[in-house]
């Protein structure tokens, strides 16, 4: 499920999923950066709080969507904060990072732990 964390006038996105993810999580993202989009901003800041994701809860094809999605417009996202308690979330955000770099080298991508969710917000306000 998603929920949106903060609403914001500006090109910011700041969401919550929590338990899996589904395709209507997918729809819900897409309406959200329509709105940002329909707005006139070309590139945005997002941060995404994952909360216990249950990937047994998780539709592959909406995983799948959104994350092919994302690659093919790598180039509108300047900062992306990642908040969650996970170690594995925190390796592949390292490494995602790395590549993220190769595609749109003024993008930042960074995690953080659940108890830093005002860092993170700090970090993805700061335009």
């Amino acid at each position: 499920m998603i929920h949106q964390i903060k609403e914001y006038d500006q090109p910011i996105l700041a969401i919550e999923l929590i338990g899996g993810f589904t395709e209507y999580d997918f729809i819900e993202i897409e309406k959200l950066s329509k709105v940002k989009r329909e707005k006139g901003f070309d590139k945005a800041n997002i941060l995404i709080k994952i909360e216990k994701l249950a990937i047994s809860d998780s539709n592959a094809k909406a995983i799948m969507e959104q994350l092919i999605k994302i690659l093919k417009n790598v180039k509108i996202f300047n900062r992306i904060a990642v908040v969650s308690d996970s170690q594995v979330l925190e390796n592949l955000v390292k490494v995602d990072n790395l590549f993220l770099k190769l595609f749109n080298r003024d993008s930042e991508e960074k995690y953080f732990d659940k108890a830093n969710l005002a860092k993170a917000l700090t970090f993805i306000e700061s335009i």
